[in-house]
């Protein structure tokens, strides 16, 4: 049984790629975990943002592809983007999930989020 759920979506009202983790996310390995199923792209941290009044994080990560922005928001969901927008770089993180039997994947239709503001409880959306 897979520890995190995901889906690779664009981000409300654009084309660029993101990765969001929905299932799982309080863990305190998932950021330890996610590295591990990007081993490949030679990833390291190379910054650390702490959010404590909202209980949040960020991580900058450098890859050989690209930088990559693994966050932490107050409502536990955890969102991957590409700094600047890479959606090559979502793309090749996304397979990578997809074969690892830590992640399960949630297929999305991207029309969805095209025109329309998220729409889950009122909570943000990226």
């Amino acid at each position: 049984m897979a520890l995190y759920k995901y889906r690779c979506r664009p981000s409300y009202f654009s084309d660029n790629l993101l990765i969001e983790l929905f299932a799982g996310t309080t863990r305190n390995e998932a950021a330890d975990d996610f590295l591990a199923a990007i081993k490949t792209l030679n990833a390291k941290i190379t910054d650390r943002h702490e959010d404590w009044m909202n209980d949040g994080y960020s991580i900058d990560i450098a890859t050989d592809d690209g930088i990559l922005n693994f966050e932490r928001d107050i409502w536990g969901f955890i969102f991957i983007s590409a700094t600047p927008a890479n959606n090559a770089l979502i793309t090749c993180t996304d397979k990578l999930l997809n074969a690892n039997s830590n992640y399960e994947k949630e297929e999305v239709d991207f029309e969805k989020y095209k025109n329309a503001p998220p729409q889950e409880g009122g909570r943000p959306g990226r």
